[in-house]
């Protein structure tokens, strides 16, 4: 199936530039067309066609017809296929079918979408820069959460956020827990507020005094 897919995404450019190829060899029959979309958006063939949109626009005329090449394979012909003149993919709409399919992007991260809708957003890869107290606006996923016993009794909150630059801990205490309580445990994408707290040359963490929610991920809306 793989292999035919890849000729496939070879044959769907030459026949961009040469419209008189005679056929266009899609994917072997009883491979749902589900998995093949999937497969599409997911970028599994994008070394061999990037326009992830192209493929899925010749995804239907595969399914509908059944006719097949010598060797088996399903097959339509470049003639009678419809090739549409395609805008490119947008970004937004790439990273929301990798995030669907994969749980992940695999190149731009989400957060980069965010600095337009969130100005004065700090990366992580930046934070070595802060001084101490400064206070700075976060935007990340949230990698894990730990609640360790304090001699105070009272409880402390550290996340781990990640922004595709680097990595962030923050220190939430009860009084920000008492106010974002619903959005510090049930949203995987977090707008952090916090000032920073050095503990050494390189050694530092943020503690947050204002969570937002994001959208379940940032390429949703």
């Amino acid at each position: 199936m793989e292999e035919d897919l890849w000729r496939s995404s070879a044959q769907a450019r030459q026949t961009l530039t040469t419209p008189q190829s005679k056929a266009l060899d899609v994917v072997r029959p009883g491979v749902p067309v589900d998995v093949c979309e999937g497969l599409i958006k997911a970028g599994a063939f994008d070394r061999l066609e990037p326009h992830r949109g192209l493929l899925l626009a010749l995804l239907p005329q595969m399914a509908h017809r059944r006719s097949f090449g010598g060797q088996g394979r399903l097959a339509i012909s470049a003639e009678e296929s419809s090739l549409p003149e395609l805008p490119p993919l947008a970004l937004r709409d790439r990273l929301a079918w990798e995030w669907d399919l994969l749980g992940f992007s695999l190149g731009t991260h989400p957060v980069d979408l965010l600095e337009g809708r969130a100005p004065g957003i700090t990366r992580m890869r930046d934070l070595g820069q802060c001084r101490d107290g400064q206070t700075v606006r976060l935007a990340g996923s949230v990698v894990r959460y730990q609640t360790p016993s304090t001699r105070s009794g009272k409880r402390v909150v550290f996340v781990c956020l990640e922004d595709g630059t680097g990595l962030a801990d923050l220190a939430i205490f009860e009084d920000v827990q008492r106010e974002s309580g619903d959005v510090l445990f049930k949203s995987p994408w977090l707008l952090v507020e916090g000032k920073v707290r050095r503990r050494g040359p390189r050694a530092l963490s943020v503690t947050a005094v204002k969570l937002e929610r994001v959208a379940t991920t940032p390429v949703s809306e």
